[in-house]
């Protein structure tokens, strides 16, 4: 018997920037500009949100790719909680058997104004491939397609 899932969500467009900062020292290890798409999954309660990015420190000149799940937990209409979950890729150019990759959790909120959510964060990151830990807050602005 053949089957298919289809799960009922929409696109949304997203962009934004973080601020990586080295803990527990407090350097500055980049500002990273970002493009990326998500994927929401309304539910209930709480609305999943898959997404992918790509992201650029023009200052520290690295970039890397970034896929994040969110679940958005509504407070009210307006307003969510988010509990944020990332794995970051970061390299030099096109060195990519330099790579770093780093994963990270933290707590955000969303803030729905028609088809635009507005989401200031904050995450920890701890290397997978390199020692260290590092406060990245943020601010991402999504529209829905």
């Amino acid at each position: 018997m053949l089957f298919s899932v289809v799960v009922a969500g929409s696109l949304a467009a997203n962009v934004g920037a973080i601020e990586v900062v080295g803990v527990p020292d407090g350097t500055h290890l980049g500002i990273y500009p970002y493009v990326g798409a998500s994927f929401v999954i309304p539910g209930e309660d709480v609305t999943w949100i898959p997404a992918l990015a790509i992201e650029w420190s023009p200052d520290e000149s690295r970039w890397g790719f970034v896929a994040t799940g969110t679940a958005d937990i509504a407070l009210s209409p307006r307003l969510g909680f988010d509990i944020n979950v990332s794995v970051i890729h970061d390299q030099a150019g096109t060195n990519f058997g330099d790579a770093i990759f780093l994963v990270g959790a933290g707590p955000g909120v969303s803030i729905f104004v028609g088809r635009y959510t507005f989401s200031p964060y904050v995450s920890l990151f701890k290397g997978i491939d390199v020692s260290g830990w590092s406060l990245v807050p943020g601010f991402n602005a999504a529209m829905a397609l």
